[in-house]
């Protein structure tokens, strides 16, 4: 069986915050019952009972297809509410760095596509522990999602780590950067361009998205929703 999330670890673990756990009923639900250091990552190989958004499902990875992990912070408050929206602009935006050749686009509120059909998932969670607000963030990503996408996902260059590590790594450090966001900031007017461009880049849209408003309302010709309400 091939284990993603060990191998990460091995590499990674000695100048990061990462925890490895072979199997677990939910790598979030493990963060709210043990106390870690901010910026912490649990990674594991076998999540039987992840929580998908809502509950409304189970979130179970396959062994050996995927990578699946969530990370913890603390804060004296909430987040900014557009979180949500800016983890899915730099998740996509990453996975477009590290792999210009692969067709990537974003579906709100935070799901991946890969050639239009996702390959990865974000759940955020917040947890009120009285003076402070712990961020849980999970992501699932389906790296053998088909043979062509996982040559490209784990490729190495030279000697160094697959560069799907790597970009993992560097997500680390930009997601700690995201959580500690001032909570009054809204999404700026580039952000905003940004994350109309990766949206409308998903050609399962319905209708196109003519804009998005500070506060994270996806703006269409005949409605406005809010990123939170979905």
């Amino acid at each position: 069986m091939r284990q993603l999330a060990k191998n990460y670890y091995e590499i990674y673990h000695k100048d990061s915050k990462v925890i490895y756990l072979p199997e677990v009923e939910s790598t979030s639900d493990y963060l709210k019952s043990h106390k870690v250091d901010h910026g912490t990552l649990v990674l594991t190989d076998f999540q039987s009972n992840g929580k998908g958004r809502r509950d409304q499902r189970t979130w179970t990875s396959e062994p050996g297809l995927s990578f699946t992990g969530s990370w913890s912070f603390t804060r004296s408050d909430a987040p900014s509410p557009v979180l949500p929206a800016l983890v899915g602009l730099t998740i996509v935006e990453l996975c477009s760095q590290f792999f210009p050749q692969m067709n990537w686009s974003l579906k709100a509120p935070n799901d991946i596509l890969l050639s239009g059909k996702k390959c990865a998932g974000v759940l955020i969670e917040l947890i009120n522990q009285g003076f402070q607000t712990q961020v849980i963030l999970g992501l699932g990503f389906n790296v053998f999602s088909s043979p062509e996408n996982a040559i490209h996902l784990l490729r190495r260059e030279s000697d160094s780590p697959s560069l799907f590590f790597e970009m993992i790594s560097q997500l680390s450090r930009e997601l700690e950067a995201l959580v500690s966001r001032e909570r009054t900031l809204g999404l700026s007017p580039e952000e905003q361009t940004r994350l109309v461009s990766w949206l409308n880049l998903n050609d399962n849209l319905v209708e196109k998205i003519e804009g998005i408003s500070s506060e994270g309302d996806l703006l269409f010709k005949t409605k406005k929703i809010s990123w939170m309400e979905l």
